[in-house]
């Protein structure tokens, strides 16, 4: 009669009959090695090695003891990428049952930004360190085209409109539609300053927008030149030459005759017997 004992090592157990009396040139009868979760049977190791599972000892001639002996799982996480960006970090890890990934980064290209990771699972951590580790898993960052919004707007002056699309959302690198800026009566427009750029293209079409933009209409209002002058036998008093706003109206200038004559009227632009002479509502020279 000999004895044949099983045990168990680290990280599992082992279901069956542990100690056995074996009759001379006899089997054992079997006994499994049950491993712990997120661990694995290697094999058995003592008087003889094996990877049976469950073991039989067969024609047993003395005593003996076998050890099972667990390995603990690995699993293999793997990165990747989708068009428009790159990984920063170790794109294929293997990692022990339980344990903690590397964190890896997602790089998106110019113009593009970071969306999230899919595939095992869906997060927008960036960088990602995949945690607790208990199966094989893959994940792919995505990445976005970055879109911006360019509002078109007048600098206030009464009356000034735009037309076109006034806000619009442009992807990266691509073109705005056409906006043009309407003077109202008595103004001209003047530029469109862009975040601090100007321009006089009008309409303006924005070319290869990377970022948020303001695009602002600026208007100035008419002037015009008012020009007295006396004839023979008089001068004038105030001020011959003025320079108006559109729709305002002159300073006074006065008629003065010579000794022995009189005022007889203005004439030019308007015709008037006044005296002194206003011109009211000025809208050319």
């Amino acid at each position: 009669i000999y004895t044949v004992t099983f045990y168990a090592g680290a990280n599992g157990n082992i279901t069956g009959e542990t100690t056995q009396n074996i009759p001379h040139g006899s089997d054992s009868t079997s006994v499994t090695a049950v491993p712990n979760t997120g661990y694995h049977f290697l094999n058995w190791t003592g008087s003889a090695t094996s990877t049976d599972n469950p073991l039989t000892v067969k024609n047993v001639t003395n005593n003996m003891n076998f050890t099972a002996n667990f390995a603990i799982n690995t699993y293999t996480v793997t990165f990747s990428t989708g068009p428009n960006g790159s990984i920063s970090g170790k794109i294929i890890q293997t990692i022990n049952h339980g344990a903690d990934a590397e964190a890896v980064s997602a790089i998106p290209e110019t113009g593009y930004h970071f969306l999230n990771w899919t595939g095992s699972a869906t997060s927008i951590d960036n960088p990602l360190t995949v945690k607790n580790v208990t199966s094989n898993m893959n994940f792919t960052a995505n990445f976005e085209i970055n879109s911006y919004t360019v509002i078109f707007i007048t600098d206030g002056t009464p009356g000034a409109t735009l037309s076109g699309e006034p806000t619009q959302i442009v992807t990266h690198g691509s073109n705005c539609s056409a906006v043009t800026a309407n003077a109202p009566v008595g103004y001209d427009f003047i530029k469109w300053n862009i975040n601090g750029t100007d321009s006089t293209d009008n309409p303006i079409t924005m070319k290869n927008v990377t970022s948020n933009m303001t695009v602002t209409a600026n208007f100035k209002i008419k002037t015009y030149t008012v020009t007295f002058n006396a004839g023979a036998n008089g001068m004038l008093e105030g001020e011959t030459s003025q320079l108006i706003n559109h729709g305002s109206k002159t300073s006074p200038v006065t008629a003065v005759p010579d000794t022995g004559y009189h005022l007889l009227d203005w004439t030019g632009s308007v015709a008037s017997a006044e005296n002194p002479l206003i011109i009211t509502n000025v809208t050319s020279d």
